[in-house]
């Protein structure tokens, strides 16, 4: 995992993590340059819409002891929720059809979608938080220069950069 990776000093500057305060007494984060959390993969044609309430009776996997894990067992008590060891697995079982929704980070999920056979529900993540790059405390050259490229891309973004905006907004 990447956390693990930058806190044992096997990796430098890992990106789209999520913030969450018990990590930042361990690494140092980088302004966010989105915005994560829990969300729902499934099938594009389906009746759920991603609230508590489609979502009763239905069957999500997850992958076990994870803040989405978490988040679903508190915002969608009346779901199943069936945990997988690893996220490999866990995407595995959704896509032989095993588990009909997949709950994961935004990131994964996207990363892990088709745009013309899934949907990624609800529209508003649950447990959002700004997603950044991470460096071990008192590495302040990589987290320098993160800061320094997000900002960059922040103002082309603003600024009109059609590249820049096709990046972002996808």
């Amino acid at each position: 995992m990447g956390i693990n990776a930058v806190i044992t000093g096997k990796a430098e500057i890992p990106f789209g993590v999520a913030f969450t305060w018990g990590r930042s007494t361990q690494l140092s984060y980088s302004l966010p340059f989105g915005v994560g959390g829990t969300r729902l993969l499934t099938a594009s044609d389906t009746s759920i819409d991603g609230t508590p309430d489609s979502l009763k009776g239905q069957t999500i996997g997850v992958v076990r002891d994870t803040a989405s894990a978490q988040d679903l067992k508190n915002v969608v008590p009346g779901a199943t929720l069936e945990s997988f060891d690893t996220p490999s697995e866990a995407l595995s079982a959704y896509n032989c059809s095993e588990v009909p929704i997949l709950g994961s980070g935004t990131l994964w999920l996207a990363a892990n979608s088709s745009p013309e056979t899934t949907a990624l529900l609800p529209f508003r993540p649950n447990g959002r938080s700004g997603i950044r790059c991470i460096v071990s405390q008192n590495n302040g050259k990589p987290l320098s220069l993160a800061n320094l490229a997000i900002c960059q891309m922040m103002q082309a973004y603003i600024d009109g950069d059609t590249g820049t905006r096709e990046m972002v907004d996808r």
